[in-house]
Parts: structure tokens; C-alpha cells; sequence
């Protein structure tokens, strides 16, 4: 089923290096640790998913989770923006509506990403700017093994495009 067991450990049994996850992974194993803080979990990134359907619920439950986060900002941040300048008021206000949307997702008692960090001011470069565009972009960490997911959001021509 996936996710995390609430175990409490008091150090891991074993500490894989990169290498040796290679190697586990291109075995077919899935190793699994007794994370001090995260608890009983599989570092792998293989499923039991037939690469050929995706059918997973793992990949459907993160598709649809970004699916849900990419509507959120697009409704609640992009469109108010369409017609508004592209001044450092309206950057710091929408910097604060996207840590907002994106805290849900990484804060309280059942997180659903590891991290996530938003940028707004160092995106919209004077080249956007003189385009008239508006640009955020959002980093998520999904758990922490995983990679970073990046997602760029752009104001074009009075619409939103994802």
C-alpha cells in the first residue's frame, strides 16, 4: 500500500550508500530501514506497478495531488494576477497565497510532501517582466527519498498556462 508504519526506532540497522542502492534496485529489491524519524520504510523506487499499465496507486494518488495543487494556484493566484503589475507588491503577496496552498500540503499532522519552497522574485526577471508576464516557480519534494518535482506557472497574454 505504501506510505510510512508510526514506529518508533532508536537508530537504523543498516545504512545503505547510494551505490549499494544501485545495486539492490537493479536486483529487484526494495530495500527497507528503521528510519529514526520517519520510521519502517522502502527506499526503493520500484513498485509492483506493470511499467506498461500505469495503474499504480502511488502514481495515481501523486498524480492526482498535483493534478489538485496545479488548479489551486492557477484559481487562486494566477487568475487574480492576470491585469495586475508585475511590482514587488504583488510578488510578496502571491509569494505568501503559494506558501500558503503549498503549507497545507507539507505542514501539519499527515503531510502528504516532504518539502516544498516557492519562488517568485528571483523568477520574474526584467526579460518577463518586459514580456509583461508573470512567473512562479514551485519545488516539491515529494518524500525524502525522492527527487525534486518542479512546476512553473506563467501568466501569457491575459491566461494562465500550465
Amino acid at each position: 500500500y505504501g506510505g510510512q508504519l508510526p514506529v518508533t526506532v532508536e537508530r537504523a540497522k543498516y545504512e545503505f550508500t547510494a551505490e549499494e542502492q544501485q545495486i539492490l534496485d537493479e536486483k529487484g529489491l526494495n530495500p527497507i530501514i528503521l528510519d529514526p524519524t520517519y520510521g519502517v520504510m522502502v527506499i526503493s523506487q520500484k513498485t509492483t506497478q506493470d511499467p506498461d499499465n500505469l495503474s499504480d496507486w502511488s502514481y495515481l494518488g501523486h498524480s492526482m495531488a498535483f493534478d489538485l495543487f496545479k488548479r489551486e494556484i492557477r484559481d487562486n493566484v494566477m487568475i487574480p494576477q492576470i491585469g495586475k503589475p508585475n511590482d514587488s507588491y504583488y510578488q510578496a503577496m502571491r509569494q505568501r497565497q503559494c506558501e500558503a496552498i503549498l503549507n497545507r500540503r507539507t505542514g501539519g499532522t499527515q503531510p502528504i510532501w516532504a518539502a516544498g519552497k516557492v519562488e517568485i522574485a528571483n523568477v520574474n526577471t526584467d526579460d518577463i517582466k518586459a514580456q509583461r508576464k508573470f512567473k512562479i516557480k514551485i519545488t516539491v519534494k515529494v518524500n525524502i527519498f525522492s527527487e525534486w518535482v518542479e512546476l512553473e506557472f506563467v501568466n501569457v497574454a491575459q491566461t494562465t498556462q500550465l
